[in-house]
């Protein structure tokens, strides 16, 4: 994503916002229909977005490592 030519690319403000919403959602996995639901949240601009659907949802969540790729530890819910 990073390296795609988007008016605003997104940054950190846009990828809290994004988790906020995954959280307030009650989301713990990403699956396509989560992504284009909150996909709002990490673009501002319309032809970003447009951008972004033309790629295919499906296509960048494929781009993703594994969940047993990633090394971050859990988190406490207590």
């Amino acid at each position: 994503m990073r390296e795609k030519d988007f008016y605003k690319r997104p940054g950190i403000s846009e990828t809290l916002d994004w988790v906020i919403a995954l959280m307030a959602l009650g989301r713990e996995e990403l699956n396509a229909a989560t992504v284009k639901e909150t996909l709002g949240c990490v673009f501002k601009y319309y032809e970003d977005l447009k951008q972004v659907e033309e790629m295919g949802v499906d296509h960048l969540l494929s781009q993703l490592p594994a969940w047993d790729d990633l090394t971050c530890a859990p988190v406490s819910r207590a």
